[in-house]
């Protein structure tokens, strides 16, 4: 499913212990957009986390950053499909966390193809990210559960989709957390804490087991059954919905929890 980390300009940047984690739970490449006034809108891509944590570990704090590190779903796992991806005129780049329901072309991700073949002519003709007008309209009707995070030639950073605040930093996921503490972000998301640090732990509900055989049934399934991964979140919602009964948003929260296991 991957994992965006998003800093704006002036932001700390991730600490080692976030970008170790992002890389561990996504293995299958890396990278980074940033601007800068002397460079403009540039991306870096590696297929090594150490290149990668070292590099941003050599960006100003003062620029824009966004992280990707990759879950291959769609596309060979090579430099290449690696996120983000840079537009032809170097205006646009764009990270994707998530899955989308259309046919991705030759050995592009469908990140790469939702980019290219269908933002980017957007964007060409006018139109802007986060426009309250077609462009938000033609996202919704595309993004079905998955996080976008684009820049523009000046830095600026458009986001789509729901996203974890922690120390002024964005993130797409829990995925940048050690593996212990990702479970309690759900309980506590505006604590951000773990379980030995809280003193009145409420007791595991109904809810939380079905959330729990929820996840266990999907990363299951994803192991098992590679049709699964054609389907979008709606579809796959409507399926489980029927056994599981939770909320579209706790289903794609437990489809990104399910893909750590797999």
């Amino acid at each position: 499913m991957c994992i965006i980390a998003i800093k704006h300009k002036g932001v700390k940047r991730p600490t080692k212990e976030q970008l170790e984690a992002m890389c561990a739970a996504n293995p299958d490449g890396f990278g980074y957009m940033t601007w800068s006034k002397k460079h403009g809108l540039q991306v870096r891509k590696t297929m090594d986390a150490e290149q990668f944590k070292k590099w941003a570990d050599e960006i100003p704090d003062r620029q824009p950053v966004v992280y990707h590190a990759r879950i291959a779903t769609h596309g060979s796992v090579n430099v290449r499909n690696c996120h983000p991806f840079l537009s032809d005129d170097k205006q646009w780049a764009f990270a994707h966390n998530g899955i989308l329901h259309i046919q991705n072309e030759r050995d592009m991700t469908d990140s790469e193809t939702f980019f290219r073949r269908i933002a980017m002519p957007m964007l060409r003709a006018g139109y802007k990210p986060n426009d309250k007008g077609d462009f938000d309209a033609m996202v919704s009707t595309i993004i079905d559960g998955s996080k976008f995070a684009f820049m523009d030639g000046n830095g600026r950073i458009y986001t789509y989709g729901n996203y974890i605040e922690d120390n002024g930093l964005l993130f797409s996921n829990s995925s940048y957390l050690p593996y212990d503490r990702r479970w309690t972000w759900r309980d506590y998301p505006q604590l951000g804490i773990g379980w030995d640090d809280i003193e009145d732990v409420p007791d595991y509900t109904e809810t939380d087991m079905v959330f729990d055989d929820l996840v266990e049934r999907l990363s299951q399934d994803m192991e098992t059954d590679p049709e699964i991964w054609e389907q979008s979140t709606a579809e796959l919602y409507d399926k489980y919905k029927a056994y599981y009964p939770v909320s579209r948003n706790d289903f794609v929260e437990a489809f990104d929890y399910a893909q750590m296991f797999v």
